[in-house]
C-alpha cells in the first residue's frame, strides 16, 4: 500500500477496491463484526417475540430452492413418525395431531397441524384438510393418508411415509452438498484471481512508469 500510493500511477478500479476494503477492514472489521452478532441476536430475539415476522420468515423459508424442497420434506416425515408414533401408543387422532402440532417449530406446519385438529373434532379426515395446503404438503402425502384412513392402516402408512421423506431429506441433502462444491471452488478461484490482478496489475503500471522515467 506504501508503495502503491506514493507513485504518481493511476491504479485500476479493482486495485482501488481491493486498498479500500483493506483500509476499512482495519479500521472498523471488528466493530462490524460484533455489530453483525448483535444485529442476528436482535432478529432471532424479535423472530421469538413476534408471531408475525416467525410465520413471514418461516414462509420464506419453504419458498427457497432446494432449502425449502428439504425443510418440507424434513417437516412432512417428523408429522408422519410423531404421528405414527403416538398413534402407535393409544392417544386419540385429536391429541396426536395436538401435540404434533406443539413439538412442531416451523409455524406454518404447526398451524396446518391445528387446522387439522379442528376437522379431525369435527368428524373430518386429515387428508381432507390436508388438501387445502398445496403449497406445504405434495400430492402423494394426502392421497397415501386418505388410503390409510379409508383401509384402517394409516398407522403404517405413516411410517411408509415418514421413510420415503427421510429418504428424500438423505438425498436432497447429499445433492445440496455436491451442488455447492463446484460452486464454492468457483468463487474462491474467483476471488484469488481477482487478488491478484489487483496486485500484479499495478505493479506493472509501476515498472512501466519507471521504466518511461528512464
Amino acid at each position: 500500500m506504501p508503495i502503491f500510493t506514493s507513485l504518481d500511477v493511476t491504479l485500476p478500479w479493482t486495485t482501488r477496491t481491493l486498498l479500500a476494503v483493506s483500509e476499512y477492514l482495519h479500521a472498523w472489521g471488528l466493530l462490524t463484526l460484533l455489530g453483525t452478532v448483535v444485529l442476528l441476536i436482535v432478529i432471532e430475539m424479535l423472530r421469538r417475540s413476534l408471531y408475525p415476522l416467525r410465520y413471514a420468515l418461516d414462509s420464506i423459508v419453504l419458498k427457497l430452492p432446494v432449502i425449502g424442497h428439504i425443510v418440507r420434506a424434513c417437516n412432512n416425515a417428523n408429522f408422519c413418525r410423531t404421528l405414527r408414533l403416538t398413534i402407535a401408543s393409544g392417544i386419540g387422532l385429536s391429541d396426536a395431531l395436538h401435540i404434533t402440532a406443539n413439538i412442531t417449530k416451523n409455524t406454518v406446519f404447526k398451524n396446518a397441524y391445528f387446522d387439522f385438529e379442528t376437522h379431525v373434532i369435527r368428524g373430518e379426515k386429515i387428508s381432507t384438510a390436508m388438501r387445502a395446503y398445496p403449497s406445504v404438503f405434495p400430492d402423494i402425502l394426502p392421497h397415501m393418508i386418505h388410503i390409510g384412513e379409508t383401509t384402517g392402516g394409516l398407522s403404517p402408512t405413516l411410517m411408509y411415509l415418514s421413510e420415503l421423506y427421510e429418504a428424500d431429506v438423505d438425498d436432497h441433502t447429499k445433492n445440496l452438498s455436491n451442488a455447492i462444491e463446484p460452486v464454492l471452488l468457483l468463487t474462491m478461484g474467483a476471488l484469488i484471481g481477482l487478488i491478484a490482478v489487483s496486485i500484479i496489475t499495478p505493479i506493472y503500471e509501476v515498472t512501466r512508469h519507471l521504466g518511461n522515467m528512464q
